[in-house]
């Protein structure tokens, strides 16, 4: 019998037996034996008792709701504007190896980082997403993720111990934490003094009894409708802030207090840090919990909260404790998240079961790729690629596969160095600055070319390049924007450049001329497909060794129904 059940019944039978213990002594308690007072103090020990199986029963209720969504995709929403703030913030503070906006977007990374945000919590969204956009170069930090990561599949009970103090934190919704975390928080001093002095006067006024003696109660009646206005104005001001956000942050603290409890020598780096900054930042917790308070629901307490501004003195604490603790709450809150996120990559390894770890070598420029697929493609075609300090000339036709394999080595070497993992039988590399430029774009409100827009992307490219570390750059099509003589004579040069000054360059091209040009810095393959008048397009997308020994384009306008006289004369032509 589940325990869930078990809890259930008792919770219920608890409840009722407290319920009949109230009633017998509200009926017959004003007899004066006191033997029925004790029906009294029975009727609350049951109702207690009552509790306590109802929050046994919503635990372990959670655990069965947490295994049977192990380790599945999680449907939600995602507020995808705010995940990257975190990672923006910790940006401006270090100048650490990052995927710059264009690769990210390049590789289609955010539907990426859906596939693998199985997060309870917004912490771990954003953990998840920084992690993504930071990859290592450090072999020794990878593996040691790796080691956590591979407990968390092993270990059910401590992946259920965590899981359930991150499902009870949850997801901020349409708020961004971070910006409650970094922005300057000023409030009008002369405010919380006068919110200060307001809140002692009730008590103070109890003092001057001797002296206005029937008079104290209009006293304390005035102070009452001046806290009432100093409560409505001081709306005003709490706007400023996120108070859902103030909240969120306790239950943050509060979750890791509940981890920072949990014995797991995996984490015990994590876990010490999580208990010191807990005990630091726990006081703020509890002035936060009293800020935001639902009002209409205890009519007493709020008379008793608006005569003393409990929520707003709680508030002018808490805007104090975040500026003094504004660094220990930043780590505090990566360190949970860190820990949801390596739970989110954990469940997407026992997801998808077909995937290997990376082997990182010394090589200065190496790229070994056995059977490796797109994540995001349902039964992707996989291919093979092996490259040691010569890059690829990629050729073949429209729609053969080009772009979408570039996209396939990105994205898989991003995960390798970030995640640690791959979708591929075998991934041997060095570790590389990962650099892209697949879909540069015009920009009609800048007055920015289409030409000038990949000028620029590839000017990024050349900057990347360092003898620190080598630069895995990909591109589609370079210089499509122009005119195929200078584009020919601009792209050899580039892509010369490229190869001496430590990268390894895979570009997909049409330019034939290119794979004679650069014969001696760069491997050749290529993709190809079948065309005719009935079934159309077919694509086996199979690299090949070599250059495309086929068009597709006349062919492609035969199938589509244009006219006979253009493809022939076309044709005719080349």
């Amino acid at each position: 019998m589940d325990k869930d059940y078990i809890y259930d019944r008792a919770m219920k039978g608890l409840f009722a037996i407290a319920a009949l213990t109230g009633y017998y002594f509200a009926v017959n308690g004003y007899n004066k034996d006191p033997k029925l007072y004790y029906g009294l103090i029975l009727s609350v020990i049951f109702a207690a008792a009552g509790y306590y199986a109802k929050k046994k029963r919503d635990h372990y209720r959670m655990i069965d709701m947490l295994k049977k969504s192990w380790p599945k995709q999680i449907e939600k929403k995602r507020y995808l504007k705010f995940v990257g703030g975190y990672f923006y913030k910790k940006c401006e503070q270090n100048s650490e190896q990052i995927i710059d906006d264009q690769t990210w977007d390049d590789l289609d990374m955010d539907e990426v980082y859906t596939l693998l945000d199985r997060n309870l919590t917004t912490a771990g969204e954003h953990v998840l997403y920084d992690m993504l956009r930071r990859p290592k170069s450090d072999r020794k930090e990878l593996i040691e993720r790796d080691k956590i990561i591979d407990n968390i599949i092993k270990n059910v009970e401590l992946r259920q111990q965590l899981q359930v103090a991150l499902n009870y934190t949850g997801r901020l919704r349409e708020t961004d934490i971070v910006e409650l975390l970094y922005n300057d928080m000023e409030v009008q001093f002369h405010k919380k003094i006068i919110c200060n002095i307001m809140a002692a006067m009730p008590i103070a006024i109890l003092f001057t009894i001797p002296i206005f003696k029937e008079f104290v109660i209009f006293l304390e009646i005035l102070v009452f409708a001046i806290n009432c206005y100093l409560h409505i104005s001081y709306t005003k001001e709490k706007g400023r802030f996120s108070v859902t956000a103030m909240r969120y942050l306790t239950d943050i603290i509060n979750t890791a207090g509940s981890i920072s409890k949990i014995n797991e020598p995996l984490l015990n780096e994590q876990l010490s840090k999580l208990k010191v900054l807990y005990n630091k930042c726990k006081s703020m917790a509890r002035s936060a919990s009293g800020v935001g308070i639902q009002e209409g629901i205890d009519v007493i307490g709020d008379y008793f909260r608006l005569m003393f501004l409990f929520e707003e003195r709680n508030f002018y604490k808490v805007i104090d404790d975040i500026k003094k603790l504004k660094n220990e709450l930043f780590e505090l809150y990566g360190i949970v998240g860190e820990i949801d996120a390596l739970i989110s990559i954990a469940s997407y390894r026992e997801d998808i079961k077909e995937y290997s770890k990376p082997n990182f070598c010394a090589d200065p420029r190496k790229l070994v790729l056995k059977q490796v697929r797109h994540p995001l493609i349902e039964n992707a075609v996989a291919n093979d690629l092996q490259l040691d300090s010569k890059g690829v000339l990629l050729t073949g036709s429209n729609m053969s596969g080009k772009s979408t394999f570039l996209r396939t080595v990105g994205v898989n070497a991003v995960l390798a160095q970030t995640i640690y993992t791959v979708t591929a039988e075998e991934y041997t590399a060095s570790f590389f600055n990962i650099v892209t430029s697949i879909s540069p774009s015009d920009n009609i409100m800048s007055g920015k070319s289409y030409y000038l827009g990949e000028a620029e992307a590839m000017l990024r490219i050349i900057k990347s390049c360092s003898n620190d570390m080598p630069v895995l750059c990909i591109i589609d099509e370079i210089f499509r924007g122009t005119n195929p003589t200078e584009r020919i004579s601009a792209s050899s040069q580039i892509l010369k450049y490229l190869s001496e000054h430590n990268a390894l360059a895979i570009v997909a091209t049409h330019d034939l001329e290119l794979t004679e040009l650069l014969k001696d810095q760069y491997q050749c393959y290529y993709f190809t497909e079948e065309v005719d008048s009935e079934e159309g397009l077919k694509f086996d997308y199979k690299i090949r060794k070599g250059v495309s020994p086929t068009r597709n384009a006349l062919k492609l306008l035969r199938y589509l129904g244009y006219p006979e006289s253009i493809v022939r004369a076309a044709e005719k032509s080349i």
